[in-house]
């Protein structure tokens, strides 16, 4: 298992709100909100990658 300093980073964009955030993505492609977790402040855990 790779540490999650070491995963790729993306930008995540939340699909509620818009918001874009730096993220980590894990090998399942789930996306961490670098400072926040799953969930963007607004409260959607709904994080697309930014292309």
């Amino acid at each position: 298992m790779t540490a999650l300093q070491d995963r790729p980073t993306t930008v995540a964009i939340c699909e509620q709100c818009g918001s874009p955030g730096a993220a980590r993505e894990l090998e399942d492609g789930t996306l961490l909100l670098i400072g926040a977790g799953k969930r963007c402040p607004c409260g959607c855990d709904r994080l697309r990658r930014f292309r």
